[in-house]
């Protein structure tokens, strides 16, 4: 898979832009607040339909306009894909997939995949769980329709469990009705993240090695549900939620299932987040980001776009060099100085004050 175009009308501080892109590595280099970061942002629509950035639409649109305009090319072993994005400031975004209107976020999923790696993505390690999870749920919504929609389903059933908690109702049966969606949805739900956490862990630890000259890194699941198949998870996910609810209900809030699980990461034997250098952690999120890639490419067939937003900062020579040996297909790469030679980049470009220059 290869994004083969990217255009913006009005998108940040693009007035306009049509870019060709290659397979291979495309180095956006240049300094601050320039519009390296925009590019990564709009081929992040585009995928996961919404930026990483924000979640207000108007915060896309160039000051003063009244909407944006994306347009993505992706040629595909099975087709070529089209991804159209119109975001207007005081609407909802509205998306097409090859010239027809995606009705829910659910159709947008597959057709082009990323893996982004974002300065603020260090917080994966030193921040709380909900960023690792969220790491979690953004590869595999990408990977598995029927991940987004257990996913979707369990949010809508803990949303309004949690609301009858804080409404201090009472009723069992009424109780009963959502934790059995909890759990059917939510057992669906930890088996992915445990089965994608099991295949990871290898990838990400070889990775990791390979880039820190053998220093050991670990990553592993960390939930209240232990693992098993889908009934055995329903079936302990159940009893949980049952056994919980009197508790929850003096704590107005669900105390188990998978939105309360973790991701515990260790460097050397120690857990990352407390002990871990900012270089160490970097070189973690790396490690993890790159075995996301190369989990899609098994699972999917298609290799994503991957995107490294100024990685280069924070890693010496060696890791440097470590990195790019270990990236293949696409790859969107920026950074705020010239890249040095050894990227062997296929393509680089200079972008001032929202124009592309080679």
């Amino acid at each position: 898979m290869v994004i083969t175009e990217l255009r913006l009308q009005d998108f940040r501080n693009y007035t306009r832009l049509s870019l060709s892109l290659e397979t291979g590595l495309s180095v956006f280099w240049g300094g601050n607040a320039q519009g390296k970061t925009n590019l990564l942002e709009a081929v992040h629509v585009c995928c996961l339909g919404k930026s990483h950035r924000t979640v207000q639409s108007a915060e896309m649109v160039s000051y003063g306009k009244k909407d944006a305009r994306i347009g993505l090319r992706v040629a595909r072993a099975d087709g070529p894909r089209h991804i159209q994005v119109m975001l207007e400031a005081n609407r909802h975004k509205r998306i097409s997939v090859s010239g027809v209107p995606i009705r829910r976020m659910s159709e947008l999923m597959g057709h082009v995949q990323c893996v982004l790696f974002a300065p603020e993505d260090l917080q994966l390690i030193k921040g709380g769980p909900s960023l690792r999870r969220r790491y979690l749920d953004t590869a595999l919504c990408q990977m598995s329709p029927a991940y987004f929609s257990a996913l979707t389903r369990y949010n809508a059933a803990l949303s309004q469990r949690n609301a009858m908690l804080k409404r201090g109702i009472e009723e069992a049966a009424i109780y009963e009705a959502y934790e059995q969606t909890m759990a059917q949805a939510g057992a669906e739900v930890l088996w992915h993240r445990q089965q994608f956490c099991r295949e990871i862990q290898p990838l990400a630890a070889q990775l990791y090695a390979d880039i820190a000259e053998g220093e050991q890194m670990q990553a592993c699941y960390r939930s209240q549900v232990p693992e098993g198949d889908r009934a055995e998870i329903e079936a302990a996910l159940a009893a949980l939620l049952a056994n919980a609810r009197e508790a929850d209900r003096r704590r107005y809030m669900t105390s188990v299932g998978p939105h309360r699980d973790d991701v515990e990461v260790s460097i050397a034997g120690k857990p990352a987040r407390s002990y871990a250098s900012q270089g160490q952690q970097r070189t973690a999120v790396l490690a993890l980001k790159l075995a996301e890639v190369e989990r899609m490419r098994a699972r999917t067939g298609h290799r994503p776009v991957l995107m490294l937003d100024d990685v280069l900062s924070e890693l010496d020579l060696k890791r440097q060099q470590a990195l790019t040996e270990q990236v293949e297909g696409q790859v969107l790469l920026t950074t705020a100085t010239k890249p040095p030679k050894h990227l062997k980049a296929s393509c680089v470009y200079r972008v001032f004050q929202g124009e592309i220059m080679e």
